[in-house]
């Protein structure tokens, strides 16, 4: 049986600051969440989308529009790829890896600790190979370290 008159959503407190930056999480008109500018603004950082070629992707070469403001990135996979690393980030950037949906059926990432040839590694919790593995719809946070000089897979 429907609810009637529809709940809306009236926070008894001002909106929660999420993120160094004052974004916040916010109820639309629809019903859907979405973070928006605070009183702070910024946020996480601007979405990348990226595309990588099947294999080795090489934190060397880069990554074209990656840097500092991005604290997104859209990854949209065609088959199994192993990610070494990242160029370095700021202190404390965070990033978001996020497979999409879009990507071909049975893809997989696999982020191994430590492994980086060039570039900045990523540190999981897992400690050595395999490291992790990502597969469509999957998200994990990153948090760069200058004194690890490493991403920091926080799980």
């Amino acid at each position: 049986m429907p609810i009637s008159p529809v709940p809306t959503f009236k926070p008894a407190q001002p909106p929660i600051p999420i993120g160094s930056t004052g974004e916040v999480l916010t109820v639309q008109s629809n019903g859907s969440l979405a973070f928006e500018a605070g009183g702070g603004g910024g946020g996480i950082g601007t979405e990348l989308a990226y595309a990588p070629a099947d294999g080795s992707i090489d934190p060397g070469t880069g990554i074209a529009g990656f840097g500092a403001g991005v604290g997104i990135l859209l990854i949209t996979l065609s088959g199994a790829t192993t990610f070494a690393g990242l160029p370095a980030g700021t202190g404390r950037q965070q990033l978001l890896l996020c497979i999409l949906p879009t990507s071909t059926a049975g893809s997989t990432l696999t982020i191994p600790s430590g492994a980086a040839t060039a570039g900045d590694p990523f540190l999981t919790s897992q400690g050595s190979d395999p490291g992790i593995q990502l597969q469509i719809g999957d998200t994990i946070q990153c948090v760069y370290s200058p004194t690890e000089a490493s991403w920091l897979v926080i799980v």
